[in-house]
């Protein structure tokens, strides 16, 4: 028989209705907010004649860390509506196919005619972006739905009270639940990795102690011990005690698992929501109808407020709007170097952190070896098997056999420095440590990248290695130095330049390097020397076997040091020899500098194209100079 509705359940329904408005309000804060941080930091502008609703099809809506599963049907999503047929035969996240994307291609398929039918309805939204919009939106409605499902199935059976405590939960610990992907009806999602990177209960606890956000989680597990307080009273009928052993066994099994591997918690969460309408549902058996029911109840809901914390959207806590989150800031260097990179080798494979990775490939369109994604098992293989290679030989191999063109490191992201640890038995050896160390093998280039200025982020930064032909060792260090100049970290700089002078005293490109090292630390004595050197070795005809972008750089350093009827020639010399490749072997920096020197000798290109090409390959604000 169903539950008389008493007069307390107003009070209960009233609760239920309020915690929905404060889900609802949560959700509109966190999309407002997702929609004005991305337009802090300056990246691809919103273009509606984009297939993707963004300009050269790269995406640029920030997606919060809760979204992150939804990142693969994004793209792949985006993808079919660009080019109107299935690329799911190859894996967006690695170089082999895997048997859980092209599980997933009926659900594209249906996904792609709704997006279509959208389309037509919605003529003026970019099917890109709609489908975009509509993953921020798909999570929160979903739970919305969930909720007033529950709700109702639970008010029929139990009473509007159990029913408002249930919703009520559901609001508050559904932000750690399941997520589903499509094809992979498992509930996955991001755990409580906003908040700890620890895989343990006791990691968490010995990394960060007593936390909100670790008692926000582990307060719920008092449901246990009220529900092993409750199901020995005789009072309980025996139905509702053979309920409460069942959602009991559930929970007690999930906690263990859970305290072990993080990555349970939330089948745990749904297993406390079980127990919790259990133990709400018994309650009348003990207390009757009285006040001391509505304290029983209340006690419980109190078990789970905390869970408030994850309902309200952390990067709307700040003051200032203009203040963000170290995950907005961390998300917005992502993106840039994303855009960045993706501009610079379109379609490249990368190897980076897992993490990492997953913006890469999706805001740079980037294909990448290692990341975080269900069905990427051969991947993740693979980035272990190289992160722990002690042998630069197997590095290089295994570089080459997967056609990896970069290799990138952050200071946040210690990703690949654990697949080290977890592949290795002596990780000091590894690629990633040597990298760390400033001690590249020879066939990796660095590459200058600069970050997004974000105010209390000046000392986070990423480190760019391009795959390269194997170098002579002068030219690898002199490369070195140039990155530390271009870097600004001049002491660095300094150091690769007294290896230099000692090693290579008279090879024309280590000279180079040399100088404009000089140049950088305003050295004018070391300068003097160096040029004292190097003037002799360029009219001798010594500089013929410089390779291009060897040149280039020496153009620089003549113009630096006043010498334009030299600078001129070797000028002259790169303009007609340039082509696109040559083009991209040059940094941001050195690139600029050879367009400013050719303007302003009145040198072109043999090909218009060419410039064009040169332009596009400068970011906004530099090609923005150039074109007054």
């Amino acid at each position: 028989m169903t539950p008389r509705f008493r007069r307390s359940s107003y009070a209960w329904l009233a609760l239920a209705v309020a915690t929905l408005g404060v889900l609802i309000g949560a959700t509109h804060q966190r999309i407002g907010r997702l929609e004005r941080v991305t337009a802090l930091v300056a990246g691809a502008q919103i273009d509606d004649a984009s297939p993707t609703g963004y300009t050269h099809g790269t995406r640029n809506l920030l997606i919060p860390q809760t979204h992150q599963a939804s990142q693969p049907w994004i793209i792949e999503t985006q993808e079919l509506v660009a080019t109107g047929q299935s690329r799911l035969e190859k894996s967006t996240y690695d170089n082999a196919p895997t048997g859980r994307a092209t599980q997933a291609a009926p659900f594209y398929r249906r996904w792609l005619r709704a997006v279509t039918a959208m389309e037509e309805k919605f003529a003026h939204l970019p099917a890109g972006r709609a489908v975009e919009r509509a993953a921020l939106h798909a999570d929160p409605a979903l739970h919305l739905l969930l909720c007033l499902a529950a709700g109702l199935l639970v008010a029929w059976r139990c009473g509007v009270a159990t029913a408002s405590l249930l919703v009520v939960s559901l609001c508050l610990l559904f932000p750690l639940g399941p997520h589903f992907q499509p094809g992979h009806p498992a509930p996955v999602g991001p755990l409580l990795t906003a908040y700890t990177s620890a895989d343990s209960l006791a990691g968490w606890f010995s990394r960060d102690g007593l936390s909100l956000p670790l008692v926000a989680s582990v307060l719920p597990l008092l449901l246990i011990p009220a529900a092993l307080w409750l199901v020995r009273r005789p009072e309980v009928p025996t139905p509702a005690r053979r309920i409460l052993w069942i959602t009991l066994g559930l929970a007690l099994g999930l906690a263990v698992l859970a305290g072990c591997q993080l990555r349970w918690w939330i089948l745990l969460d749904v297993a406390l929501l079980g127990l919790l309408v259990a133990l709400s549902a018994a309650l009348p058996a003990v207390f009757g109808e009285t006040f001391k029911l509505n304290a029983a109840r209340l006690a419980l809901l109190a078990l789970v407020l905390p869970g408030a914390i994850w309902l309200w959207p952390q990067d709307v806590r700040k003051a200032g709007e203009d203040v963000l989150s170290v995950t907005e800031a961390r998300a917005m260097i992502e993106r840039d170097l994303a855009l960045w990179l993706g501009h610079r080798a379109p379609g490249t494979t990368v190897y980076a952190p897992p993490n990492l990775s997953a913006s890469l490939a999706y805001y740079g369109g980037l294909r990448v070896i290692g990341s975080p994604y269900p069905g990427n098992e051969d991947g993740l293989a693979m980035a272990v098997r190289l992160a722990g290679a002690t042998s630069v030989d197997e590095m290089q191999a295994l570089v080459q056999q997967r056609g990896i063109r970069y290799v990138i490191l952050s200071s946040w992201d210690q990703g690949l420095d654990e697949l080290a640890r977890a592949g290795s038995a002596t990780p000091e050896k590894s690629l990633i440590a040597l990298l760390r160390q400033w001690l590249p093998p020879r066939w990796l280039r660095p590459v200058a990248y600069e970050l997004p200025q974000i105010e209390g982020f000046e000392g986070d930064a990423v480190f760019v290695f391009e795959v390269v032909e194997p170098q002579e060792n002068a030219t690898a260090l002199s490369h070195l130095a140039e990155y530390f100049v271009e870097m600004q970290q001049p002491e660095l700089a300094a150091r690769v330049s007294a290896a230099l002078a000692h090693a290579f005293a008279t090879d024309p490109g280590a000279l180079i390097a040399r100088a404009q090292v000089a140049l950088a630390r305003a050295d004018g004595p070391g300068l003097s020397a160096v040029m004292t050197a190097l003037l002799p070795a360029i009219t001798d005809g010594k500089d013929e076997d410089l390779t291009w972008e060897r040149r280039a750089n020496l153009a620089l350093v003549l113009a630096q040091v006043k010498r334009s009827d030299l600078a001129k020639a070797q000028v002259r010399f790169c303009l007609e020899e340039a082509d696109e490749d040559r083009l991209r072997s040059l940094t941001t920096v050195s690139l600029y500098r050879l367009l400013v020197l050719s303007r302003a000798y009145g040198i072109g290109f043999t090909d218009p194209a060419l410039h064009a090409k040169a332009l596009a390959l400068l970011p906004d604000e530099l090609r923005a100079r150039l074109q007054k």
